[in-house]
């Protein structure tokens, strides 16, 4: 016993000891609620959050292009999903429940071990202090309440309903896998930004000299007499001139 009262009244000469009391007993507490609202009503929040957002892109993705698609292509796409063979996931399931299981003892043994540090060390305190101890565990439990009512009302109202997927990442994505070069197509683009109306004789030399690298990428991938193309811009800048 004189080992405690010497280390208590040690820390005393430095700390306010029943402000540190409070605070052993509040963060152990605090941390123990977070741990196992984490582990029962914060999982399924999470899950709804994770199917909302997945939900979410599906529809606007879908939204997007397969209404402009044939009844052809609708018909192709779903045979080839339907041909996809499934593998068995039963193992990987297996494990992830039991390491969420493992996951779960072990962090509900350290809370354990938590708890009885916190009232051992806050108890042995408030006994040499004359502190009332009953009275400072009930003013941490209506703060506990008060706490976890919080995190209920901002993972219910604000947290469920929060949407983080990118649909446009996730569009250009998919554009990148699907896309094939077209080489016509890429062609006419070039020459259309070369020889439109709204260039006139000084901007279209400008737009040339500032975009060569662009220009001889697009030239380079087509199969094209290259001569058609720079007389075309040689008209251009030609017609420019004259106006």
């Amino acid at each position: 016993m004189n080992i405690f009262i010497t280390i208590i009244k040690f820390f005393g000469q430095y700390i306010h000891l029943e402000f540190l009391t409070r605070l052993i007993l509040i963060a152990s507490l605090v941390v123990s609620f977070l741990t196992i609202f984490f582990f029962t009503f914060g999982k399924e929040i999470e899950h709804k959050v994770v199917t909302q957002n997945i939900d979410y892109l599906i529809d606007e993705i879908c939204d997007g292009f397969v209404d402009t698609m044939g009844d052809k292509q609708k018909k192709a796409i779903y045979e080839k999903i339907n041909s996809f063979k499934l593998e068995d996931m039963s193992k990987e399931d297996e494990k992830v429940e039991t390491n969420n299981k493992q996951l779960f003892d072990k962090s509900v043994t350290i809370l354990i071990i938590l708890l009885v540090l916190s009232v051992f060390i806050t108890s042995i305190i408030s006994y040499f202090k004359k502190y009332n101890y009953l009275e400072i565990v009930t003013e941490n439990i209506i703060l506990l309440l008060f706490v976890g009512l919080c995190e209920f009302i901002f993972l219910v109202y604000f947290g469920s309903k929060f949407i983080s997927a990118n649909v446009n990442f996730i569009k250009g994505k998919i554009a990148s896998y699907l896309y094939i070069p077209n080489p016509v197509t890429d062609k006419n683009k070039l020459i259309y930004k070369l020889i439109d109306n709204s260039f006139n004789n000084k901007n279209l030399i400008k737009f040339i000299n500032e975009n060569p690298e662009l220009a001889n990428e697009y030239i380079n991938r087509i199969t094209v007499n290259t001569n058609n193309l720079q007389d075309i811009i040689n008209q251009r800048i030609t017609t420019s001139s004259n106006i």
